[in-house]
């Protein structure tokens, strides 16, 4: 699944990370998993809105691996530090290290042209009906 939108469009994002919460629910993630998901996914597109700004691009690969979530920006490009931030406390790069810890993997790379493809894979076992999709506010 792909989505694009213009990062400070709440409404979007709103309805895209409904959208994948779905999607994940419907192959079977958990509660937990939802929330996992919804947290990488606000990470993700949050550094979209401080760093780059414009549109973006969200995509939702699932298949019979784990699931891989895809933001993708048109900025100036992101290079990803090799270490966690010093300072925990910090504001700059608390929230990839978040994602780091949420996520089975993580990377960010330059795109050709500019921008950053942010690549997530997300830890979501499929084994289990959830009840819902999570009620919970990702985006703030």
């Amino acid at each position: 699944m792909e989505w694009s939108f213009d990062c400070q469009d709440r409404s979007a994002a709103q309805e895209v990370r409904r959208a994948m919460c779905a999607s994940l629910a419907s192959a079977g993630a958990s509660d937990a998993e939802l929330a996992d998901a919804q947290a990488v996914f606000s990470e993700l597109l949050g550094n979209v809105v401080r760093h780059a700004g414009g549109s973006c691009d969200v995509v939702l690969e699932i298949g019979d691996a784990l699931p891989v979530l895809s933001v993708l920006d048109r900025g100036r490009g992101f290079v990803l530090p090799a270490q966690h931030p010093v300072d925990a406390l910090a504001e700059s790069g608390r929230g990839l290290f978040i994602v780091r810890t949420l996520a089975v993997a993580f990377n960010a790379t330059q795109r050709p042209g500019g921008g950053t493809h942010a690549r997530a894979v997300l830890h979501v076992q499929r084994s289990e009906q959830p009840e819902n999709c999570g009620t919970r506010s990702a985006i703030a």
